[in-house]
């Protein structure tokens, strides 16, 4: 599951990025978020804590309707 996953809020396709904090080296984050700098998403970053890119797209591609007992 590499495919990401438009964003839900304004449809752009939003882009992965690697974060190697300088306090932790040898430590990769994976962070995924929207490149449409006035969707709200834009400031939101989803992080995968284990350093793991499909991680990050996993959690991305996400959705709370997906998850949610209400909606079924």
């Amino acid at each position: 599951m590499d495919e990401l996953k438009s964003c839900p809020w304004c449809g752009e396709v939003p882009k992965v990025s690697k974060y190697e904090p300088l306090y932790r080296p040898g430590v990769k984050f994976f962070y995924v978020k929207c490149r449409n700098r006035k969707c709200p998403m834009a400031h939101v970053q989803t992080y995968a804590s284990r350093g793991r890119k499909k991680d990050a797209i996993e959690w991305w591609n996400t959705r709370w309707e997906e998850n949610d007992e209400r909606s079924k």
